[in-house]
């Protein structure tokens, strides 16, 4: 990996909005594990936080696709995290 693009991936992941967006999403995800199925707390935590870029995009600063891939990070890892318990 190229130290240009290592210097961009440690600054992204710094960035206050993005780890925001990973922690948000990994809570969400697993809030929802005891009460619904694997899928549905994946699909449901997506859709908030693909109603709030929108929603960023027609009153905020903007859709950012880098907060959509922090959801998908932040989703991922509270399911990692939980496998073992389902």
């Amino acid at each position: 990996m190229s130290r240009a693009i290592r210097d961009r991936l440690i600054a992204w992941f710094h960035e206050p909005d993005k780890l925001q967006h990973i922690i948000i999403s990994l809570a969400l995800v697993q809030s929802m594990l005891p009460w619904t199925s694997i899928w549905l707390s994946v699909l449901v935590t997506f859709l908030i936080g693909l109603v709030k870029e929108t929603w960023d995009a027609l009153y905020g600063a903007g859709f950012s696709w880098g907060d959509i891939v922090a959801n998908c990070l932040g989703i991922g890892l509270g399911v990692i995290l939980l496998w073992p318990y389902l």
